[in-house]
């Protein structure tokens, strides 16, 4: 008995009900930003191509957003460690979007490019968020099954890249991303609480010094030159 009430005093301090189901739709939201972008500009690629006579640069279309996703991840988790884990998510999400909007006005194929890779950096902090929030928001109990209800939601992504490049133009494939990823910026903050122990942590400042960065410049330097390597190898170099 006495376990049982220490359990539950143990989720008392967690979301319950229709919280925690907004909860979990604004984590399946945020990570549905991301997963629609790799559907729908998967099957756009090749109307981009034609658009800038670009063919050399195919394959930097998801190379440069999957080398950001990917060297960035690590970093991130350390800033949601170090600063308020619902401020780190909103930039995460703001960077996405930054990234959207660059490949949607992109006037040649190397902005496309760039717009491609600061997508891919935003794609990695939401990816380490929706991971982070569920041992926040959720008992340890319901975590197995919180992850299984985003999962689900985020499955049901539709393609559109087709519709987009033959009705209207290869541009909506990252328009549409901005009024998703606002719905999931204004969600974050109606429905994900900010931190309570805002006033024993360290300053600003602090945390900053704090932060590892020669850890994570060796850190990005190493994952993106093998990356790179893999990348280029057999295409660019034989």
């Amino acid at each position: 008995m006495a376990a049982d009430d220490v359990e539950s005093n143990d989720d008392s301090k967690y979301p319950s009900g229709a919280r925690r189901i907004a909860v979990c739709l604004t984590l399946a939201l945020a990570l549905f930003l991301p997963m629609l972008d790799e559907t729908i500009v998967a099957t756009a690629v090749p109307t981009i191509t034609n658009h800038f006579h670009s063919l050399s640069d195919v394959g930097w279309y998801g190379s440069a957003y999957l080398i950001a996703n990917a060297t960035l991840q690590l970093p991130w988790g350390q800033v949601f460690t170090i600063f308020s884990v619902r401020g780190s998510f909103l930039v995460s999400i703001a960077v996405f979007e930054i990234g959207s909007l660059i490949c949607a006005l992109a006037p040649s194929s190397l902005a496309l490019i760039l717009g491609r890779a600061v997508a891919g950096i935003g794609c990695g902090g939401i990816v380490v968020g929706v991971y982070t929030y569920p041992s926040f928001e959720t008992p340890p109990s319901y975590d197995r099954g919180t992850w299984n209800y985003i999962r689900h939601r985020v499955r049901m992504r539709p393609s559109h890249g087709g519709f987009f490049k033959t009705r209207l133009t290869w541009r909506y494939c990252f328009w549409i991303n901005l009024p998703f990823g606002f719905v999931a910026a204004v969600s974050t903050l109606g429905f994900i609480p900010a931190s309570k122990d805002r006033d024993t942590r360290p300053t600003i400042l602090q945390r900053i010094k704090s932060f590892d960065s020669m850890g994570m410049a060796l850190l990005i330097s190493g994952l993106t030159s093998f990356l790179l390597a893999l990348e280029l190898a057999g295409t660019e170099y034989h």
